[in-house]
């Protein structure tokens, strides 16, 4: 199905949708397509967490402000 997102994570009672994007060798950030930003709205009109990010840092503090049970982890520089 054109449009999913990159990532579904279902865990009990829960889930969430985020959607991981990148820069160009310009430096320009990506962009959803218009299928992922469709299926972005339908999943966020049935109520589930949805999201897009450039950072996976950003992306996992955001799954575990939604719930997900995620393991802490210590970021290094």
């Amino acid at each position: 199905m054109g449009g999913v997102f990159d990532l579904t994570a279902w865990w009990n009672r829960g889930v969430c949708c985020p959607e991981m994007k990148g820069y160009d060798k310009n430096g320009r950030p990506g962009k959803l397509s218009k299928s992922q930003i469709e299926w972005g709205n339908r999943m966020h009109d049935m109520g589930w967490p949805v999201a897009c990010f450039f950072d996976p840092y950003n992306a996992y503090d955001w799954m575990m402000s939604v719930g997900a049970p995620l393991r802490q982890f210590t970021r290094r520089s």
